[in-house]
């Protein structure tokens, strides 16, 4: 990532972020850090992919969003919370009981 020609950064952001949701805990995790580390490049396209897509992109995305707003956080912190909000917004959000049974 480090060797990316400047204005190819989102060129290379968006080739990675077709790759969420792939692999292994460990691929997952480079992948992650490599979106990552092109900042702001890769904020739309990560952004994109956690609001589409299947259930596994979307928790790999959210998470990478986490990490590129904070570097220094723990991938797998960061993948179990993804996971929770991504259960969460899969949720039904149907009227509450009435009491009348």
């Amino acid at each position: 990532v480090v060797l990316v020609p400047e204005g190819e950064q989102a060129v290379l952001a968006a080739g990675l972020a077709g790759q969420l949701g792939r692999g292994e805990a460990d691929v997952q995790r480079s992948l992650s850090r490599a979106l990552a580390d092109l900042g702001a490049a890769a904020t739309a396209v990560v952004e994109a992919a956690a609001a589409t897509g299947a259930e596994h992109v979307r928790v790999h995305a959210s998470a990478t969003a986490r990490l590129i707003d904070d570097p220094d956080l723990d991938f797998e912190a960061a993948m179990v919370e993804a996971r929770r909000q991504v259960a969460l917004d899969a949720a039904p959000m149907g009227d509450p009981p009435s009491g009348d049974q």
